[in-house]
């Protein structure tokens, strides 16, 4: 496995199919996944609606875990969210209560800011049964994720879709970066199996961006002039790449 950057606005799927290596994670709906699913018939496709899993209660897993939940739109570099994420992991670290029954000391903040949080996700009936029904998927070998933004709502799909990343230990592969990878992670490209596909670099905060800037396979197409301007230090030619997009 090795890390690739997809930048611009053309059509990338021929090069997402180029550059990924099985086993792989794949977050899409529609033309993507389609032709992935094609392309790798022995892979298993992930259904929101019918598949469950459960969360680790490690201390890797709960921290990513918070992590996602405080990114999902409510991260601001607040004392409260601090002090929440925080508590939220400290909540189900080695807990065996289920994550729908963890309760605690309402009258104390942060607690009563953790559990709100944990409150806010049960409110979606597809996370709700996802992570609290009995598990029904395996991640082992290749898997096509079809999550459906506008069915699922931004919120349900960006949990769900960056929950998934946590449990697949393969090639993870990411059409909309933008939307799906937060700075957590960077530790994907340390392990050198992140495929991520960006239109513009001011999708990414600036630690990620710079963090997805260091993979030395980069395909650049249709680029938007200030990202022209901006990665003309990273290639000869940063209109094209040598591997073109088209």
């Amino acid at each position: 496995m090795e890390n690739h950057l997809l930048i611009g606005t053309a059509d990338k799927t021929d090069t997402l199919l180029q550059t990924t290596s099985e086993p792989f994670l794949l977050l899409d709906d529609g033309p993507i996944a389609d032709k992935f699913a094609k392309a790798f018939p022995e892979a298993t496709i992930y259904n929101p609606r019918r598949h469950n899993f459960t969360i680790a209660r490690d201390y890797k897993s709960v921290r990513d875990f918070a992590n996602i939940l405080y990114g999902s739109g409510h991260g601001e570099h607040t004392l409260t969210v601090r002090n929440g994420r925080r508590t939220l992991a400290k909540l189900l670290k080695d807990n065996t209560t289920p994550l729908h029954k963890i309760d605690g000391d309402r009258k104390d903040p942060a607690i009563a800011e953790a559990l709100g949080m944990l409150d806010e996700l049960w409110l979606s009936p597809v996370l709700k049964r996802v992570l609290t029904h009995k598990p029904n998927f395996d991640f082992e070998g290749s898997v096509i994720a079809r999550i459906d933004r506008a069915e699922l709502g931004d919120f349900d799909a960006f949990v769900l879709g960056t929950l998934l990343i946590g449990q697949h230990q393969g090639h993870i592969v990411v059409p909309e970066g933008g939307f799906y990878l937060r700075p957590l992670h960077t530790s994907l490209i340390r392990q050198n199996r992140l495929t991520v596909a960006l239109r513009y670099l001011d999708e990414l905060p600036l630690s990620l961006r710079q963090a997805v800037l260091t993979i030395e396979d980069k395909h650049f197409a249709h680029l938007l002039p200030d990202d022209a301007k901006y990665l003309i230090g990273f290639t000869d030619n940063p209109a094209g790449n040598p591997t073109n997009l088209m």
